[in-house]
């Protein structure tokens, strides 16, 4: 394969960033790091959500996910579970993390080997500037015009608690930002950068908040720049697959059902099974629906049940044809 200069691919036009937007330099950065690493396209996923940073995706000639906002940390763990040997390079804002927060701790948790680049420009900027988990104190947003009374999330502090076993703080203005996210994708387990940034459409114009001011917002909170833990450990989806091969072996594989009787079904028919929770409704329809398919005929199940464990009803439709 000879040599990538790019992964950028503005075939439809340029990126869709105001002018200013820190976006833009991580993406530019993010391009930079991929051709210093020459990363396979076939087996590197950019995963996005909702979001301004969310329409990044289709810019580089990489696989792509996009999906809900604050879920991409979640779409990203299954494409790495199901193929470890992928490159998947997560990116997310500072709003769509504090809303897949739960995500956001578990990825850090367990280590699962995906690159989390979070463009942290401390609001909503797609849907209007609202504040977000990091906001500044008395940082103005269409949500807070009378200033946040919030503290800001340290996002880079909170991955560490939990966790986190590579986690960078860095800025778009940093020079060796393509040299820092090069790393990150180069780590074996979960590793994280947050790079702060302006959003020059809302927050900053709001707050006059300039690169120095970025800077001092930093040293403000008593904040690091910089490399802040590097604790490489197991990665979870290697380790997850190294347990299911060894313990493969022992499991036993249920039969497949060949048909072994005949059947005198003229038309298709619906059975429905119904009683009180408890009465083993869900496995009689299982068997009976097996039953048809020993005979050599097509089955369907469909239960309801509430949402109570051993009350109420429980209700199991067999159609079988």
């Amino acid at each position: 394969m000879s040599e990538i200069t790019t992964y950028i691919n503005d075939a439809i036009g340029p990126m869709p960033f105001c002018p200013g937007c820190g976006h833009h330099m991580l993406l530019k950065a993010l391009d930079k790091a991929m051709v210093k690493l020459q990363l396979d396209p076939k087996m590197t996923v950019i995963v996005t959500d909702i979001g301004c940073i969310g329409l990044s995706d289709r810019w580089f000639n990489t696989s792509a996910f996009h999906g809900l906002h604050g879920r991409s940390i979640t779409y990203s763990c299954g494409l790495k579970m199901a193929n470890p040997d992928l490159n998947v390079i997560t990116l997310m804002g500072d709003g769509a993390t504090g809303i897949g927060g739960t995500h956001f701790l578990n990825v850090a948790r367990r280590n699962i080997g995906i690159t989390l680049l979070i463009g942290n420009n401390f609001n909503y900027g797609m849907t209007g500037g609202q504040h977000s988990v990091t906001t500044p104190t008395e940082g103005l947003t269409s949500t807070t015009p009378w200033g946040n009374v919030e503290g800001p999330m340290d996002l880079c502090g909170t991955a560490i608690a939990a966790g986190g076993a590579w986690v960078n703080r860095t800025t778009s203005f940093e020079k060796d930002l393509p040299d820092t996210i090069a790393e990150a994708i180069s780590q074996p387990g979960f590793s994280m950068v947050d790079v702060w940034e302006l959003c020059t459409a809302y927050y900053s114009p709001r707050n006059q908040l300039k690169k120095k001011d970025l800077y001092d917002l930093v040293g403000g909170y008593g904040f690091d720049l910089g490399l802040l833990v590097d604790k490489p450990r197991p990665e979870y989806s290697a380790r997850y697959w190294e347990a299911f091969k060894a313990g493969g072996s022992k499991g036993k594989n249920k039969p497949g059902i060949e048909p072994q009787f005949d059947n005198n079904v003229q038309k298709q028919t619906g059975i429905v099974l119904a009683g009180s929770a408890g009465q083993k409704i869900k496995s009689t329809a299982t068997l009976f629906a097996e039953g048809g398919m020993f005979s050599g005929l097509e089955a369907t199940q469909k239960d309801d049940y509430p949402i109570t464990v051993m009350t109420g009803h429980s209700l199991a439709e067999v159609i079988i044809s």
